[in-house]
């Protein structure tokens, strides 16, 4: 009997030997195609909302419109709409700007304010202007003139420094065509400093939310070549917020690229990117450089916020699927991973702790950085094919949902 036994335990051994190249091939067949659900919470309920667009897919014929959660709000962009504000429990759509200008871009969300950069300009000439709206109701609150020409600018919250007694404030960074970087009083418009142009202003998405005492700016985040043409290599380094002086710098090691600026270190990832690495911190006062996470090959980073590391690693045989991965940057140690669709929809850390998953369904959901676990939102939208999108706003033609529509 024992005997039999054995020889039973033996062949479900080897059964279950045979299955598991199966069962590793298998998981990306499984694991990044996970389906979306409601998430049952008092007060949310799964909601979709059609935007009406002049145009809604853009050139290369993919939908035109992306949305971001930020600062307690779902904002969207797209054609013709330069940004749209939409209640994220109802999806109801509370306001939207629109304007003739030409280039609009929106640089800057924080809790209080949305900030436009727009060339009003005619003919050959430009005209640029900063306009800021009130998040929750849509009310212009500031707008002014830029001299020069503008070609990149990012607004952030500054911190109230402890110890020197001094206002925080909404700071405006612009980089003017030659290089110069030029720091504004975001609301007024009032010129604090200016740094000629050695140094090129390194950019957040403008679909970050106001940041966390810990994440708060201090400073102006910059990088630049070092003396020695391509041999030389990159640095970065942050300017001060009063007057501009640089307050460090750090020589970038070969080979890695600056990936984003948390927990008071640098974080630098392989280039190029296809070469399977680590995730490396550089404490900027020491130079020193330490292991925050092993990489595979073709894992990119999502962003570090919280002392947590997001990554997407792409499925080898389908770019639209993979995983998600969290790792503890003290540690190195991986806190969990999920499976998504659509890599395009995907985006890192936003609200902090958190991080938002957009699938083919067009369901954007939280996940608790940490743990792995859903937040209380849920998201949900929708943009229809361009002939129901008009027959529809024609049938809702009124209804809340259209909101306000402001225009320059």
């Amino acid at each position: 009997m024992r005997g039999r036994d054995m020889g039973r335990h033996g062949r479900l051994r080897a059964g279950l030997a045979a299955l598991l190249p199966v069962v590793a091939v298998g998981m990306w067949a499984v694991a990044p195609t996970e389906t979306p659900e409601a998430i049952r919470m008092d007060g949310w309920k799964p909601w979709e909302t059609r935007l009406k667009l002049d145009d809604p897919y853009d050139m290369r014929g993919y939908p035109g419109v992306k949305c971001r959660y930020a600062a307690s709000a779902l904002w969207c962009s797209g054609s013709g709409m330069v940004a749209g504000r939409l209640d994220p429990r109802t999806g109801a759509l509370l306001w939207r700007y629109e304007t003739s200008a030409r280039e609009p871009r929106l640089v800057g969300i924080t809790a209080t304010e949305a900030f436009f950069l727009e060339d009003h300009g005619q003919g050959g000439k430009s005209r640029w202007e900063v306009r800021a709206f009130d998040a929750r109701s849509g009310r212009r609150v500031a707008g002014y003139g830029l001299p020069g020409t503008p070609e990149s600018c990012v607004v952030r919250v500054v911190r109230v420094v402890r110890v020197v007694r001094k206002a925080g404030g909404t700071a405006l960074a612009c980089q003017e065509r030659g290089g110069r970087i030029v720091r504004r009083d975001a609301l007024t418009g009032e010129e604090k400093w200016s740094a000629e142009g050695e140094w090129n202003l390194v950019l957040r998405p403008p679909f970050v939310p106001e940041p966390t005492p810990q994440q708060a700016f201090d400073g102006v985040v910059v990088e630049r070549r070092r003396s020695g043409g391509t041999a030389g290599g990159r640095e970065v380094g942050k300017l001060d917020d009063e007057d501009g002086h640089v307050v460090w710098r750090a020589a970038l090691p070969r080979q890695l690229a600056f990936s984003g600026l948390a927990d008071d270190c640098v974080y630098l990832t392989p280039w190029p990117e296809s070469r399977p690495d680590e995730l490396v911190r550089l404490d900027p006062s020491t130079g020193r450089t330490t292991s925050a996470a092993a990489l595979e090959e073709r894992e990119r980073t999502l962003g570090v916020t919280d002392g947590v590391l997001c990554t997407r690693l792409e499925n080898p045989t389908n770019y639209n699927e993979g995983l998600v991965r969290a790792y503890d940057t003290a540690r190195g140690k991986r806190l969990w991973q999920t499976g998504y669709i659509e890599s395009s929809g995907l985006s890192g850390p936003t609200d902090p702790g958190q991080y938002r998953v957009a699938t083919r369904q067009h369901v954007s959901r939280g996940r608790d950085m940490a743990r792995g676990e859903r937040p209380a939102q849920l998201v949900h939208y929708e943009v229809d094919e361009p002939v129901n999108v008009q027959e529809r706003a024609l049938q809702e033609r009124g209804a809340s949902e259209e909101g306000s529509t402001l225009r320059s």
